[in-house]
């Protein structure tokens, strides 16, 4: 079993991931979500994310998504209503070296696909 510092670690290393990714349309990852990707317990889960919620690295999210439709076509339905809860980085995230190699990364493949 990793040692918990290491585990926290990835933890915030996932959440920085999703929300520097240009396929991410802002939606946030549940403690599940960040449980099953990580292959952690559920219990771990929650528990380092709330550490980092109490370091300030990330916060908790809960908003609703309205109901999308598609007006050119006569009010088609594009996509349904749905919450969006989940944790984020904050603000202060973004000054970490985690959060700056994860930008890096996100950039050098913006770089191969669009130059």
């Amino acid at each position: 079993m990793k040692n918990q510092e290491e585990m926290k670690s990835n933890v915030f290393r996932l959440l920085c991931n999703n929300d520097v990714c240009i396929m991410n349309p802002g939606y946030v990852l549940s403690t599940k979500a960040i449980s099953r990707i990580l292959n952690i317990s559920y219990y771990f889960a929650k528990k380092f994310c709330k550490q980092l919620e109490l370091e300030g690295m990330i916060k908790y999210k809960k908003e609703y998504v309205p109901a999308q439709f598609d007006y050119e076509t006569g009010m088609e339905l594009q996509q349904e209503a749905f919450w969006n809860i989940g944790w984020e980085t904050t603000q202060k995230a973004l000054e970490t070296n985690i959060w700056k190699e994860e930008q890096e990364k996100e950039n050098k493949i913006l770089k191969e696909c669009w130059g």
